[in-house]
């Protein structure tokens, strides 16, 4: 069996979630992208770098991510799965790894702050012992969502791909960021 996790609502938070389910959007949300909480299967992306790694002064290496989440949103549409991004700073300072992001175009998610120990890094670097902590990096994955009334299931994230460093990365990319299959 496969390990999951899920979220309970009960009460006023019921309440806020069923809305969220139904569609309703945020304030600072992407107007050409739908919000919607559905069931499926998801291709996330997740970059992970930092003010200090000076990537985002690598010439092309922003286009370069730009591209990538073109690509994937592509692919990821063709074969059904929803998908996101989620932009990764370990900078110490939330603040910078703000700027550092934002540099990059819009992410469906932020984590930014406490370096090596934010809850992304933790995610998706050291729970797999067999990687290499690089900055930068990116970080391809699959996860089952299930959504109910007042539950989400998240099923076990499986990691298809994950490249380092601003020269691989492009390289990557420029070969139109192929996956290995699911």
């Amino acid at each position: 069996m496969k390990p999951s996790v899920a979220i309970f609502a009960t009460g006023s938070f019921a309440l806020v979630l069923a809305s969220i389910i139904a569609g309703i959007r945020g304030n600072d949300v992407d107007d050409s992208k739908v919000y919607r909480l559905q069931s499926g299967t998801e291709l996330v992306v997740a970059f992970i770098g930092s003010s200090s790694c000076h990537a985002a002064d690598s010439t092309g290496f922003i286009e370069a991510i730009g591209r990538m989440k073109d690509l994937l949103s592509a692919r990821a549409g063709r074969l059904g799965y929803r998908f996101a991004t989620v932009g990764v700073a370990l900078d110490w300072r939330v603040k910078d790894g703000l700027q550092f992001l934002d540099r990059f175009g819009p992410f469906d998610e932020v984590v930014a702050g406490r370096n090596w120990l934010n809850t992304a890094a933790i995610s998706y670097v050291w729970t797999d012992l067999h990687n290499r902590p690089a900055i930068p990096q990116v970080v391809i994955s699959l996860r089952q969502l299930t959504v109910g009334d007042t539950a989400i299931e998240v099923g076990q994230q499986r990691v298809l791909l994950r490249k380092s460093g601003v020269s691989e990365i492009i390289r990557w990319i420029a070969s139109t960021a192929p996956l290995p299959s699911p």
